[in-house]
């Protein structure tokens, strides 16, 4: 199933000439929580929550009809294609920490998903492709520890940018092969053991999505999992050889 199958069509964005006051009416008239926010070329440029609304008249000090758009506006914007799958959707969604993303064809606005209407989808199966709900559910929690973690806050090293480049390489490559090992050693293993691979394995997915993406965060993000998924295999590969041992 492709992100097109799932995602909100009919989607009210504002302009970035307008103001607040227009995009919190057009939240209020659709009931949403978010406007997507086009430029004179019809290109999204940012996104708008209800949240940023209220944080903008808190710290800006004025009515919301006397603040533009982009002032309070989310940016860079996370988007799809429709074709994009529900997976690689989940992942980019887990690797910047974001429920939904717009979709767009050839930079042109097409609508927006979340994580709700994937779910949706997938308790609505049509035929079109299954949706993994149990996927969904370690994406929401991923999510949710990307937004709240504060492990990645701290100041940034002074390494080359070389050095960046070349630890995701190499976490990469260790992923591969990782990956390639533990499908061996899931043979010999139990559902529990599967399903506890598995989950693990999604969010590996996503750190590697935002090692590509966002470089030094990333870089450190897919290094931490995949020491864990090492640590995994090894009490994997131990168990199982305690359980071939002769009695």
């Amino acid at each position: 199933m492709t992100i097109g199958d799932s995602m909100t069509m009919d989607v009210a964005p504002c302009r970035a000439t307008d103001s607040l006051n227009r995009a919190a009416q057009l939240m209020w008239d659709r009931r949403c929580g978010c406007v997507p926010v086009l430029d004179d070329a019809e290109q999204v440029v940012g996104m708008l929550s209800d949240r940023d609304v209220c944080m903008a008249a808190y710290t800006q000090g004025r009515r919301i009809d006397d603040i533009p758009a982009t002032v309070a506006m989310s940016r860079p914007v996370w988007t799809c294609a429709p074709s994009t799958s529900v997976e690689e959707a989940e992942d980019l969604m887990m690797a910047h920490g974001v429920r939904r993303l717009v979709v767009v064809d050839d930079r042109q606005l097409q609508g927006l998903v979340s994580l709700d209407d994937i779910a949706r989808s997938g308790a609505a199966w049509d035929g079109k492709g299954e949706i993994d709900l149990e996927r969904v559910a370690v994406a929401l929690v991923e999510i949710a520890r990307r937004t709240t973690s504060t492990e990645e806050d701290g100041p940034e090293d002074q390494n080359p940018e070389t050095d960046v480049t070349e630890l995701v390489q190499s976490s990469l490559a260790a992923l591969r092969t990782l990956r390639d090992e533990m499908r061996v050693d899931l043979n010999l293993a139990g559902k529990e053991v599967r399903d506890r691979w598995r989950r693990l394995e999604v969010r590996m997915q996503a750190a590697e999505t935002r090692a590509r993406e966002s470089r030094r965060e990333g870089a450190r993000s897919l290094a931490a999992l995949i020491e864990n998924a090492k640590d995994f295999r090894t009490r994997v590969v131990d168990k199982a050889k305690v359980s071939a041992r002769p009695r």
